[in-house]
């Protein structure tokens, strides 16, 4: 079983519960590093500023405590290996679908590679993952 290192399980402390039960759920699987959850308005406006978010703070998911966003990546980490980032993406996502069935999350989940959760087209944020209401 793989395990977080000290600095992404603080990352995703930061995390509301239901992102906290998925995402060690998802390590049972497959391994990956917690790169953000809970970002402060720096930190945002760095991202914002950097073309990392599309939003100012305090509007993005991650500025809320506790933040209803994480970014994950599948490790080792490879940035440009969207093939895996994707296939991540689809145990994260199947493993919500079955968390939140079973009742052990209250909220659905959307993947940034997919904002209009219908096609992967739009593939801007592969390792971004929310909670939202509803499906």
């Amino acid at each position: 079983m793989y395990k977080y290192s000290k600095t992404s399980a603080r990352r995703l402390a930061e995390c509301h519960k239901d992102l906290q039960i998925l995402m060690t759920e998802v390590l049972k699987d497959f391994d990956h590093t917690i790169i953000c959850g809970y970002r402060g308005e720096e930190e945002q406006t760095v991202a914002f500023k950097a073309g990392n978010s599309e939003l100012l703070f305090p509007n993005s998911k991650h500025n809320r405590s506790p933040a209803m966003a994480v970014d994950i990546v599948p490790y080792p980490i490879d940035w440009y290996d969207k093939p895996t980032f994707c296939y991540l993406a689809g145990i994260v996502m199947a493993t919500a679908k079955s968390l939140k069935r079973k009742a052990k999350m209250k909220y659905s989940v959307r993947w940034g590679g997919d904002w209009n959760m219908r096609n992967v087209a739009d593939t801007l944020d592969l390792g971004h993952f929310e909670l939202i209401r509803g499906k």
